[in-house]
């Protein structure tokens, strides 16, 4: 659905369903957006338009989506714990390969390998399992797809992440640890322990050699993800942290929490953490441009803000313009770093293109 201007005028599109949206992810060439919503729904959406082009239905609300590498599936998780693994290539009508069960509880995330051969999922049943999704598509529902299921954590799984390099899997969960796995053999290769609240956020570097952790204590801390020894603590506010994410060099990160501030670390510690001062709430998303120059953050008083990291300017605000209940979630940038995509508790998914803001245009 159009709408009219909002601050610089540089939003494209709001989609025209309503309710809360829990994930956004755009494809790998940028040409879908995926949300997921409390509706029992994914939706998939033209990034450039807003053009709804299909909706993906689930028995109930879907918390978890994640796009496989190569672009040919999307994987959807719901509340019951079961996963449905659509194929999505070439845009022809999305089809529901395979219901994967087993899971006795929430899927609270998903992610492929970065061959695209396997799909960790993450629950709130306290395991994660690995799947066969190569062998998924196309094949009987057998139940023969589950690869592995790990065990060790005694909580809720909160998120899985594969190393660039797809050697390794890590894993969070409300036990306060973080588990790293071994592609190959399935087997844990170290227990992380330091948080002391619940982990959550992960991220490792471009590189594969380190590993970013948030929770609820406020603090990042930063793994070698080899040896599993904790290299570096930061901790700048007593806050719980809801997201965290990699410059693209891997030189930088950036936190977001119920400190309302977004704070800026520089790996090489050769700058002091940089803060940025201006949300007004609980700062629920962040996320780096494909080249580093801009920084995106969500709040949940209604307010997507834009970021200069070099200056730690706020350079662009946009709110709702008739909702100042409206929350916006989690967000995601198009691969181009073009647009700009964010979830709400009540209007859907926003999309902006960045390029009509005027302190990103005449950059």
């Amino acid at each position: 659905m159009p709408l009219g201007p909002v601050a610089s005028g540089a939003l494209l599109w709001v989609s025209q369903h309503t309710g809360h949206v829990n994930r956004v992810a755009f494809s790998p060439d940028g040409s879908v957006l995926a949300s997921s919503l409390n509706d029992a729904t994914v939706r998939l959406c033209d990034s450039r338009t807003g053009r709804q082009l299909e909706t993906l239905g689930h028995p109930g609300p879907v918390p978890a989506i994640a796009w496989s590498a190569d672009g040919r599936m999307l994987a959807s998780g719901d509340v019951q714990g079961d996963i449905r693994l659509w194929n999505v290539w070439k845009h022809r009508p999305a089809t529901c390969e395979q219901v994967l069960t087993g899971h006795s509880s929430w899927i609270d995330a998903l992610a492929f390998a970065p061959d695209s051969g396997t799909l960790a999922s993450a629950s709130w049943d306290g395991t994660i399992k690995l799947w066969n999704t190569s062998a998924a598509l196309g094949a009987d529902a057998t139940g023969a797809y589950l690869l592995q299921t790990l065990a060790g954590h005694s909580d809720q799984v909160s998120r899985v992440v594969w190393s660039p390099d797809g050697r390794t899997l890590a894993s969070s969960s409300r036990d306060q640890t973080i588990r790293l796995w071994d592609a190959v053999s399935a087997s844990v290769r170290a227990v992380l322990q330091g948080h002391t609240a619940g982990a959550k956020g992960l991220a490792f570097t471009p590189d594969s050699r380190s590993l970013l952790s948030g929770g609820g204590d406020g603090v990042l801390r930063m793994w070698d993800s080899v040896s599993g020894e904790c290299t570096r603590v930061m901790q700048g506010y007593a806050a719980s942290l809801d997201d965290v994410d990699w410059s693209p060099d891997g030189a930088q990160l950036v936190s977001g929490g119920t400190d309302t501030v977004v704070t800026v670390y520089s790996i090489d510690r050769a700058t002091a953490p940089r803060t940025m001062i201006g949300h007004g709430g609980l700062v629920i998303g962040v996320g780096w441009s494909a080249g580093g120059q801009w920084l995106a953050s969500s709040e949940w008083d209604n307010a997507i803000r834009l970021w200069s990291p070099a200056s730690g300017a706020s350079i662009e605000v946009v709110q709702h313009p008739s909702d100042p209940e409206n929350c916006f979630y989690g967000l995601a940038w198009s691969p181009d770093g073009q647009r700009l995509a964010a979830g709400t508790n009540r209007h859907g998914v926003f999309v902006w293109d960045v390029r009509a803001c005027p302190a990103v245009g005449h950059a």
